[in-house]
């Protein structure tokens, strides 16, 4: 397993370990997307789903199999929507794969709107399958349909085909509107279904955000939140 538990060597700062985690995580997911068949001229469009979703998947990952709480979740949830709300002014997070490492702004489009995109997806699927459908799907029919020898190339279109094709759902105005274009993500009504609070307040020094559970979880919340923070 990539993710291992806590160790409980004090040797290791957790700053330090944390770090490790992360990059070990996210670097791992990126060993079964690089099988995905991407043309570089359909790349830059696709950043913020391969850069995206290892931000996602490593902390789900490793709060699914008990490497740390689901507050470490919450606070990376929160941590990235800041950061996107921060960027977005700058342009769409599609647009933005084509300057990640230009600036600042556009690397954060691409990291924390990829994440914030793939948390926004995962969490809309869930809800308007009754939670029989998921994210976790759409990856896996992604690596079978565009992972194996002789796959045909994975396009923007045809991610959106294949996410339909997987869960019933068109998505074709949720990405016109929130990754070719700016609108922001309806994140803090999708979080709800899942019985989390994610609030953002912009100050003089830009977008801040906090992600806690709420503190009156229906029963609903709580079915929904268990099969997404367990699996």
């Amino acid at each position: 397993s990539i993710v291992q538990r806590e160790d409980p060597d004090e040797r290791i700062g957790i700053t330090m370990r944390d770090a490790m985690r992360h990059a070990v995580g996210h670097e791992g997911f990126h060993l079964w997307q690089v099988q995905w068949r991407i043309n570089p001229d359909h790349n830059a469009a696709l950043y913020w789903l391969t850069e995206g979703t290892a931000e996602y998947y490593w902390a789900l990952i490793s709060a699914r199999r008990g490497a740390f709480g689901p507050a470490v979740v919450l606070n990376e949830i929160a941590r990235h929507h800041a950061r996107y709300l921060n960027a977005l002014p700058g342009g769409s997070i599609a647009a933005a794969g084509r300057t990640k490492l230009d600036s600042r702004a556009s690397y954060d489009r691409v990291y924390s709107g990829g994440f914030t995109a793939a948390l926004a997806l995962d969490l809309m699927i869930r809800r308007e399958t009754g939670g029989v459908k998921s994210l976790d799907d759409v990856m896996r029919r992604v690596h079978a349909r565009f992972g194996q020898s002789g796959a045909q190339e994975l396009t923007p279109t045809r991610l959106v085909r294949t996410i339909r094709d997987e869960t019933g759902l068109r998505v074709d105005r949720f990405f016109a509107a929130h990754i070719e274009g700016v609108a922001p993500f309806p994140l803090s009504d999708l979080m709800r279904e899942v019985g989390v609070c994610l609030d953002a307040e912009r100050g003089d020094e830009g977008w801040r955000a906090t992600a806690t559970r709420s503190s009156q979880i229906t029963p609903a919340q709580e079915a929904a939140w268990a099969g997404w923070i367990g699996g």
